[in-house]
């Protein structure tokens, strides 16, 4: 009978496909006697996901089959895994356990904004208009009378002005600018506000 090693920790990976609201993850598998990966071998999984307080908010037992490298990329949730959960229990976290034996838990740091902006509406403009920075130091301020600034924190032609619109928790980013030949453009930008923070593609404001 083989031993089972996992490695979560290296081989974990988390991403929303916005479509279906699904996470992307991914599981590591390594026969602890040899070392080898266990590549190309079909295993039973179950995937949990929990919110802070423990509550499960999906479960999902199916089988899959590991790559070359002994990794199994999995699909979990569907468009209405997320959509009776309380938003306020965050954080989630997401647990797998393969042939039986737990493979490990983890925080989940990307988390479902597209589900969790259909929750989320009429945010009140106070709570946004303040200067909000990022982890890399680029900053974004918004004011009340709807005008913004976004410097980043590299550049020499770091700040960059414009407007900005608020739609329930979404907001609207739109900057006019002038290039030598004379022509305007507008560049548009959306941000997510979801507990406290601003969501912007792969950019997480606080």
């Amino acid at each position: 009978m083989k031993r089972i090693k996992f490695y979560t920790t290296i081989a974990v990976l988390f991403c929303m496909v916005s479509v279906n609201a699904q996470i992307g993850y991914q599981v590591s598998l390594l026969n602890s006697a040899t070392g080898e990966p266990r590549a190309n071998e079909t295993v039973g999984v179950t995937i949990e996901i929990t919110n802070s307080e423990g509550a499960v908010v999906c479960n999902e037992t199916k089988s899959a089959t590991t790559n070359e490298f002994g990794v199994l990329s999995l699909q979990v949730g569907s468009s209405n895994t997320f959509a009776n959960m309380d938003w306020s229990k965050l954080p989630l976290y997401i647990s797998a356990t393969v042939d039986g034996v737990m493979a490990g838990r983890s925080q989940i740091l990307t988390i479902p904004v597209a589900e969790a902006a259909k929750n989320l509406v009429n945010v009140d403009p106070d709570l946004i208009c303040k200067t909000w920075t990022t982890p890399y130091g680029n900053s974004l301020t918004l004011r009340k009378d709807n005008t913004y600034t976004f410097a980043y924190s590299d550049s020499g032609d770091s700040s960059y002005n414009g407007n900005w619109f608020l739609e329930g928790n979404k907001i609207y980013i739109l900057t006019k600018y002038t290039k030598d030949s004379g022509r305007t453009y507008y560049w548009y930008e959306e941000l997510i506000y979801f507990n406290g923070k601003l969501y912007e593609h792969y950019d997480i404001y606080q």
